[in-house]
């Protein structure tokens, strides 16, 4: 008898450990018993109760508890967190350009095996939750830039930057041209790029800002304001939305999270494919992609990752409901709400062809000179070869410092 006991003991165990394992193929959850998950959410105000109902669903089908907290201490939190007692088990909503600074604290966990599925997301989600070749988040939504038009003004929207310029001059045409973020698009469709990329991992020793395409898009980005006069270097991007919703533009470069602000202002708008530089070739606009992480010192990590399990399948569309952002699942982007829109299909064919921002920690160092010389140039006290020589100086001498 007790050997039979020993045999059915040593199937039923069998039988337990396959069951786990083939759970975590999958995007069902399995019960992980009763602890309390806390967890720090990026998207606040209107968009909290989204990470919220998420949340309390897993506990329900889990058996878990969570706490889910409405964090205010900014990009820098996560890194305060880390060095206390007292931080989150999960952040839900950190835009993807932090990533590398967190790996290299330690304050983030690898994800492991069986939490998402290569396949099922676009190309630039899974360039942005990964450092050095290795994921360290999950992926959720991808914000970038198009070009916005007013249909009492422009009929036809351009589809070439020359096109744009000209159109430009008689109905208008505004960003903030020393953002970097908008600019980086002329600088990245001409050839530059911020540190090379070689098959997903980046050398922040090679930077192409001042190489001959960069300088052409310096030189683009120059001509708008010195050339052609279309915008005027003192734009903001509130003046810039302003602007556009008040109808004294009629072409605006922006993102999503303008689309429920220009509804509810009754602006009659479409929006269309960022401008192709050259015939025929999509222009690489900058992404950003918002994550999920699971805290280095979580002392829950697998609870939390059986919970991010949950996160990377159901999370994506449900954030896309509410803040308009491009899911990264590609079967979310199928569904007919996103092709059949006229609004988020476009946005969501310009995800195709955006680059993230760079997830190395180096990129940190990129705004601030890049703010200051693009200022220079457009108010003529540089050129724009000098704009992005000086550039490059600068973020090479941050980075040598901070090494």
């Amino acid at each position: 008898m007790n050997k039979k006991l020993k045999v059915l003991s040593s199937v039923m165990s069998v039988l337990i450990i396959s069951s786990v394992l083939a759970g975590c193929g999958s995007s069902s959850t399995t019960s992980t018993g009763s602890k309390e998950l806390v967890i720090w959410s990026e998207y606040t105000g209107k968009d909290l109760p989204v990470i919220t109902k998420l949340a309390n669903d897993w506990a329900k089908k889990t058996g878990n508890k969570v706490k889910v907290v409405d964090d205010k201490t900014g990009a820098d939190g996560i890194m305060t967190a880390y060095k206390s007692s007292h931080g989150p088990d999960v952040v839900i909503g950190y835009p993807n350009d932090h990533l590398g600074e967190y790996v290299k604290a330690g304050a983030v966990d690898a994800v492991p095996a069986g939490v998402m599925k290569d396949s099922d997301y676009i190309d630039p989600a899974l360039a942005a939750c990964s450092v050095g070749g290795k994921k360290y988040a999950v992926p959720l939504t991808l914000e970038t830039y198009l070009l916005f038009y007013n249909k009492d003004k422009v009929q036809t929207p351009p589809k070439t930057w020359d096109e744009l310029v000209d159109m430009g001059k008689k109905v208008g045409f505004n960003y903030c041209l020393n953002d970097m973020y908008y600019s980086l698009a002329l600088i990245q469709g001409c050839g530059g790029y911020v540190f090379k990329n070689n098959n997903g991992k980046l050398d922040t020793n090679d930077i192409g800002l001042n190489n001959e395409g960069a300088v052409k898009g310096f030189s683009m980005v120059n001509d708008l304001a010195n050339t052609s006069g279309l915008v005027s270097p003192s734009v903001t991007g509130d003046i810039a939305r302003g602007n556009f919703q008040n109808g004294k533009v009629g072409l605006y470069l922006s993102g999503p999270w303008d689309v429920s602000t220009f509804k509810a202002a009754n602006v009659n708008f479409g929006v269309a494919p960022y401008p192709e530089i050259t015939d025929g070739t999509p222009v690489p606009t900058t992404a950003t992609v918002k994550l999920a992480v699971v805290s280095g010192t979580s002392k829950n990590k697998d609870v939390a990752w059986d919970f991010m399990k949950y996160v990377a399948a159901n999370a994506p569309y449900a954030i896309f409901k509410n803040t308009a952002a491009i899911p990264v699942l590609k079967a979310d982007q199928a569904k007919a709400e996103i092709k059949n829109d006229p609004i988020t299909s476009v946005f969501a064919e310009q995800a195709k062809y955006a680059v993230p921002m760079p997830t190395a920690p180096e990129f940190g160092y990129v705004w601030e000179p890049a703010k200051d010389n693009l200022t220079l140039m457009v108010t003529k006290k540089e050129t724009p070869k000098q704009a992005a020589d000086n550039l490059v100086a600068q973020l090479k001498q941050k980075i040598q410092e901070n090494k």
